[in-house]
């Protein structure tokens, strides 16, 4: 399929982890709906930096994607992210009917993640529907992302091509 690659990456961005400059990062997640909301506006702005700060700097981080692959640490993540980056513009990016529960040092949130795309190569636009579990772990910059699992919802399109503008 023609957008094979793309919706391979697309998938893939959407399940990252990300690397962190300082060890604990910029608290920008000062609760898990925070975390998550950074998350997915982070994605929205294309910005890897901020996408790679929201996710524990740990060799453990992992990222399960909706096609299957499973990405271990930072590296693995970052080269995903940056690769959907330049393959598609995420012009909204969202999750639908947040759940958090909280225990102590740890948080897992459910939800519909919804993103809506464009494909850099021939400007074609893209919604992109899957389940995302986040597992979030509290550091001392803040709450961060250390798991994540994006699945296919069943009964509906994983990925379904827009109208064009």
């Amino acid at each position: 399929m023609k957008y094979a690659s793309w919706i391979s990456s697309l998938v893939v961005i959407v399940t990252g982890a990300w690397a962190v400059q300082d060890p604990h990062g910029p608290r920008l997640g000062s609760t898990p709906e925070t975390c998550v909301r950074a998350w997915y506006s982070a994605l929205e702005n294309e910005d890897l930096g901020a996408v790679l700060a929201i996710y524990e700097d740990s060799p453990e981080v992992t990222a399960i994607t909706s096609n299957g692959p499973v990405h271990r640490g930072l590296k693995e993540i970052r080269e995903l992210y940056a690769r959907a980056f330049e393959q598609a513009d995420f012009e909204e990016a969202v999750l639908l009917d947040m759940r958090v529960r909280a225990r102590a040092e740890t948080a897992w949130v459910t939800g519909r993640f919804e993103s809506r795309s464009r494909v850099r190569l021939d400007d074609s636009r893209w919604l992109l529907t899957l389940r995302a579990t986040l597992v979030l772990v509290k550091t001392e910059g803040g709450w961060r992302i250390a798991h994540e699992h994006l699945s296919t919802i069943p009964g509906t399109e994983r990925l379904r091509r827009l109208g064009d503008r």
